[in-house]
């Protein structure tokens, strides 16, 4: 014997360890470190006729026989090394495993490692590990591929041997389904080639945009349909599904694999309780006359008087220039003629938006697309009816934005204004040289001049516009707070896991997390095993509240910028995209 040691893993529910069985050839897989100092042998079955080649691994070279005492001498076993040297280079194996079972006494295991130089040696130290044979992807074993444990390579062996298994039982592999291995034709094919088209063209960029920063000064960027209407967004990930269910098909109905069985029920109750929630919210619609209150609303204004044509809020925009024109709203003086001149700007804007509300026909096509939405909103679905009133609500309060965005520019050039007299004007510094810092220098009389006569009515005149900046904010923070919930509702409906969540419950051995090592006697002997834990609900969710968390976290430092810096509101808000915990493949 030698220093090493060897693993052998066995199945728990095979045969191996049966005494009456005489002698069989062990299939399974071998790995050695270089110094051959640690061996790991997989053992996946057995079978009758010995030297027998498989598809899912090689002949280990282990034997099991019928044990009655006398293969417990060690004489008896010195001789056997010969003899099973040259039974190793027969059959060209490199590591060769014994079983000795009896009835009498506990199993005992020998491994024999061929060394570079020809020779076989015992290998002193075995050690017998037991498992459960899996069945991917309904039952595996996690590996981690950052931290490797101790049984790392082992498992990824028992991972493909359970692959094997199912091939050989005739089941479709599962990571054998994708659009470049099946070739739906027919009707599947077409469906398929129309919501590649879709996709692309919900995916192309062409609307021109202000970008991400709230700040003025990010630039243009061009954003897709997706980044700028929800309800693009969630007609997206609708033909997302229905490609997915295309291609896991292979374009036909034919018998699936189990996993892939129970997530398309998964995903089928997720449309389903889409449906149930949308007609729900379409009846619950009707029954309070939502229709007349949105029209009255929408078309004649927040506080507007009954059968007027005015856009949302007009009113409450009409009241609020008023109110700052007095100049002192909440008894702070401010510059009069300034605040009579913008809110006269103001009125003159949405009084001659409104105007365009005066015809027939916009009247109409909007009255016919809300009742069109709320008598079929059952067909859609809750995310689409949620989507498209979001959407709705951003194009009939684009003057809302549009107040807030000219005066958060307007008090942006101000303060701009102010920063540049101060530091030309009063506070001049000689340019760096190098690496020194500017140094104050003094000020020039014409320097002096220009700073007195301009700073102080730039500093008099910024609250009056600051009044106007924040009253516009406060609106526009209202219609973003509505279409917010909005938002994130319908982003739940479409992005919630319900099929992995459903597949967790039915299959929890499909999510993997790590392995656990419990005891189980077997002939008297208490033998090692291995066997996986699933995730928990929450690490199935933990990609889903990640998303969530983002999604609200950014809307939220985004206002909080805007409202520090006097910038602009994210104009659109469109659902969040989630990736599900992928179950093994």
């Amino acid at each position: 014997m030698f220093d090493a040691s060897a693993r052998v893993f066995v199945p728990i529910d095979g045969e191996i360890f049966h005494s009456t069985r005489v002698s069989c050839t062990v299939r399974g897989t071998v790995r050695r470190d270089a110094d051959d100092r640690a061996v790991d042998v997989v053992a996946f079955g057995v079978s009758d006729e010995r030297g027998e080649t498989h598809d899912d691994g090689i002949p280990v070279g282990a034997v099991v026989r019928a044990s009655d005492g006398a293969d417990d001498d060690d004489e008896r076993e010195k001789q056997d090394i010969d003899a099973i040297g040259r039974t190793m280079r027969d059959r060209g194996v490199k590591v060769w495993v014994t079983f000795h079972v009896s009835s009498a006494r506990a199993p005992r295991v020998a491994a024999f490692v061929a060394r570079a130089n020809g020779k076989v040696r015992r290998v002193d130290q075995v050690r017998v590990i037991l498992y459960e044979t899996p069945d991917p992807p309904l039952k595996v074993y996690p590996i981690e591929r950052d931290e490797p444990c101790a049984f790392d390579r082992a498992l990824e062996d028992l991972n493909r041997s359970g692959r094997a298994a199912r091939e050989r039982r005739g089941e479709r592999p599962i990571d054998a389904v994708s659009s470049s291995s099946v070739s739906p034709s027919g009707a599947a094919s077409m469906a398929l080639l129309a919501i590649d088209g879709l996709l692309r063209a919900l995916d192309y960029k062409f609307i021109a945009s202000l970008g991400k920063e709230t700040r003025w000064g990010g630039g243009f960027i061009r954003r897709s349909v997706c980044e700028v209407f929800a309800s693009a967004c969630v007609l997206r990930e609708r033909l997302r599904l229905f490609r997915s269910l295309l291609i896991e098909g292979g374009g036909s109905w034919r018998r699936l694999d189990r996993l892939n069985t129970r997530r398309r029920v998964a995903r089928a109750v997720q449309i389903t309780v889409d449906l149930i929630v949308g007609a729900a919210l379409a009846r619950m619609c009707k029954l309070f006359d939502v229709e007349s209150t949105i029209k009255r609303l929408v078309v004649g204004g927040l506080g507007a008087e009954r059968g007027s044509r005015n856009l949302v809020a007009s009113s409450v925009i009409e009241s609020n220039a008023q109110w700052i024109s007095r100049g002192n709203p909440l008894g702070v003086k401010l510059h009069v003629p300034l605040a009579r001149f913008i809110g006269s700007v103001v009125v003159s804007f949405v009084r001659t938006l409104s105007l365009s509300m005066n015809s027939a026909q916009m009247v109409t096509f909007f009255t016919g697309y809300v009742s069109f939405l709320l008598r079929h909103g059952s067909v859609f679905g809750a995310s689409m009816m949620l989507a498209i009133a979001a959407d709705t609500m951003t194009l009939f309060t684009t003057h809302i934005s549009a107040l807030h965005l000219y005066s958060s520019l307007f008090i942006t050039l101000q303060i701009r204004c102010i920063v540049f007299v101060y530091r030309r004007f009063i506070n001049p510094k000689t340019p760096p040289r190098g690496f020194e810092e500017p140094t104050v220098r003094p000020r020039t009389v014409e320097e002096t001049v220009v700073g007195t006569l301009t700073l102080p009515p730039l500093m008099l005149l910024l609250p009056t516009v600051f009044f106007y900046y924040a009253s516009y904010l406060v609106l526009h923070a209202s219609t973003v707070l509505a279409r917010l919930v909005m938002v994130f509702a319908a982003s739940v409906l479409i992005t919630f896991p319900i099929d992995d969540v459903l597949v967790r419950f039915w299959t929890p051995y499909a999510f993997p997390k790590s392995v656990r090592l419990r005891t189980e006697r077997l002939h008297n002997v208490d033998f090692p095993v291995i066997e996986p834990t699933s995730q928990s609900l929450s690490d199935v969710l933990r990609p889903f509240h990640s998303a969530a968390g983002a999604w609200l976290f950014d809307v939220g430092t985004s206002v909080a910028r805007a409202c520090a810096t006097c910038g602009r509101f994210p104009i659109t808000l469109v659902p969040w995209e989630v990736q599900h915990v992928a179950s093994t493949q």
